[in-house]
């Protein structure tokens, strides 16, 4: 069976080249061709020294986080008394994702065998990273030689591979490296071919490393993914020039930015499904493909009450430093979403930076992996999918017993989803949470809980019918959301509510300049699939008003039934996002 093809990878090794202060010019210098990257749709990956990496990760981190930092070597413990070694978990926690494995030199100098360097991939694996594994021949002879010698340094890696852990080889002729021409490109892709044939349903791929520079890949690109870079990849101008030789293999298709998914979704916080790195992408490289000067990214926070709409500004408070200053705008959209009453939680954190939500989520998955019994507060959306998610993944495997308690906005409640509009759908949830092993109580609002002082795992719940005892150790409240309408004056939303009253185009109801989409608008019930479509039906009428247009009444989606991804039998909306039916908590319409 024919592999699928892989994503095209460029990367560079600074073996040991520059000191720090060159490092990490050269790593700012590198950031900066993220957005060229992700607009050819490449990844690429840095190696620096070792005493690099912790500064090297901080600029990566906030300048270009599809940039992937990888480190030069490791153990194959994680910890213990070995003097001078380098523990694969801390690379992890550094912020390395792969680890460069068994180069020539180090086979060479100190004397690493295909056994030793199978055993520390095996450690990079385990903690959650890519193994870079450097392959290559000796001397150079025929193609059946070359393939024949490199068998055992495949086949030793192959045996430590789980079933869809990943793997990159970067083949490196030990006779091509240092040399001013890199290995016959013939000899390269037939090379490679026969090594591939090793490696049938893994997931794998291949980069060619050995004097690998600009105008190397256009000759190799029908056998190998990429290039892994050395020497000639130190002057940044090559490198980027390598990566434009590494456009995706269908370019007439324009590669997909996919923002971060709306983290209302219970299936993110479970250990076994997603490695929360890759829930987000960052914004500005989504914007890269358009002339730079019509694009400015902010981050911040609108203040209350911030929206000037004499002025036509609105007042930001800027990233952690309490700066403020007011941006003029000429249209306005506010999709500025909800906050819950918990700001800890991860479906709706209140959290500054991707660094934190990821700490955030990781602390999550590591008390749900430890929990025994849980508690959900919430009968809506986020708390079906969330019980659903738990109960099918725990359930019956760990013993964990579901306190399932039905409310919505803090009103009593008898059946779950009420705001969903099909009693067939919540009597099907009740049912489905039932078969799965949760306990279901419903009509019980809760106001609020007691922590235990002693350490034990009696938490007791303040509900409408007075105080309920519960043996818990985790609560995982998912209810009483409350829309950040704040920004916008009291004439312009709901006091009740807080939800921005908009017409039919989606405006806001007496303004003619200041739009709405998502959970903050009234159009529609708190919905994802609802978000998407008015974000996307307000970019298309903002597009028609600058072309001097009239805009398009929106057109209401018919109402839908949800379930969550564990309950069968139901089909999934299709989302216009990368997503999976894991992703998506919501079903195609009963019409």
């Amino acid at each position: 069976m024919a592999q699928k093809p892989h994503k095209r990878t460029v990367g560079v090794s600074l073996k040991m080249y520059f000191d720090l202060e060159k490092t990490s010019k050269y790593i700012a210098d590198c950031a900066a061709l993220a957005p060229h990257a992700l607009s050819r749709n490449v990844d690429i990956f840095l190696i620096p020294d070792f005493l690099s990496l912790t500064a090297a990760s901080t600029i990566l981190r906030f300048e270009a986080p599809t940039v992937k930092l990888g480190a030069q070597d490791c153990f194959w413990e994680d910890s213990g008394a070995y003097t001078g070694e380098v523990s694969p978990a801390v690379l992890r926690q550094i912020g390395c994702s792969l680890v460069e494995l068994g180069h020539a030199e180090r086979r060479r100098l100190f004397g690493e065998t295909d056994e030793i360097v199978a055993k520390k991939a095996r450690a990079v694996l385990r903690n959650g990273m890519i193994p870079l594994v450097c392959i290559g021949e000796k001397t150079r002879g025929s193609v059946e030689v070359a393939v024949e010698e490199c068998r055992g340094q495949v086949v030793s890696i192959l045996e430590v591979l789980g079933k869809d852990e990943e793997v990159i080889f970067a083949y490196e002729p030990v006779w091509a490296i240092g040399q001013a021409e890199p290995a016959e490109a013939g000899y390269v892709v037939n090379v490679v071919k026969g090594l591939r044939g090793l490696c049938e349903g893994r997931e794998v791929r291949f980069l060619y490393g050995g004097s690998a520079g600009p105008g190397t890949f256009e000759k190799m690109k029908d056998g190998v993914d990429g290039l892994f870079l050395g020497r000639f990849g130190h002057d940044v101008k090559n490198f980027r020039e390598v990566i434009s030789e590494a456009l995706e293999r269908n370019p007439t298709q324009s590669p997909r930015y996919q923002g971060p998914p709306c983290l209302a979704f219970g299936t993110y916080v479970l250990e076994h499904v997603i490695n929360s790195g890759s829930l987000f992408a960052p914004i500005v490289p989504g914007f890269a493909k358009y002339p730079e000067r019509s694009f400015r990214f902010v981050k911040g926070i609108a203040v209350p009450a911030g929206l000037n709409r004499a002025a036509k500004t609105v007042r930001i408070k800027h990233d952690g430093s309490g700066h403020l200053t007011d941006e003029p705008y000429e249209f306005i959209v506010v999709a500025t979403g909800t906050s819950a009453p918990a700001p800890d939680m991860p479906w709706k954190a209140g959290v500054w930076s991707y660094h934190d939500m990821k700490n955030m989520l990781q602390g999550y998955k590591d008390k749900i992996s430890r929990a025994s019994a849980i508690v959900i507060g919430g009968g809506g959306p986020t708390g079906v999918e969330l019980a659903g998610e738990l109960a099918s993944a725990n359930g019956h495997r760990n013993g964990v017993t579901l306190v399932f308690f039905g409310i919505y906005d803090l009103s009593s409640s008898e059946e779950l989803l009420p705001n969903i509009g099909h009693l067939s759908v919540s009597r099907e949830a009740e049912d489905k949470l039932t078969t799965l092993g949760a306990k279901v109580l419903l009509g019980r609002p809760i106001s609020g809980f007691v922590e235990p002082c002693d350490g034990s795992e009696l938490r007791i719940f303040r509900t409408s019918e007075g105080f309920h005892r519960c043996t818990c150790n985790l609560y995982l409240p998912a209810t009483g959301n409350s829309r950040n309408s704040c920004i916008l004056q009291s004439e312009l939303f709901e006091a009740r509510t807080g939800l921005a009253r908009v017409d039919e185009f989606l405006r806001i109801e007496g303004t003619e300049d200041i739009w709405a989409a998502g959970d903050i608008s009234n159009a529609e019930p708190a919905l994802y699939v609802n978000a998407v479509r008015q974000g996307l039906w307000v970019a298309k009428n903002l597009d028609r008003v600058l072309r001097d247009k009239e805009p398009k009444a929106y057109e209401f989606n018919k109402p839908c039934k949800c379930s969550s991804s564990h309950f069968p039998g139901t089909p999934f909306l299709e989302s216009p996002f990368d997503t999976t039916p894991r992703s998506v908590f919501a079903a195609s319409t009963r019409y």
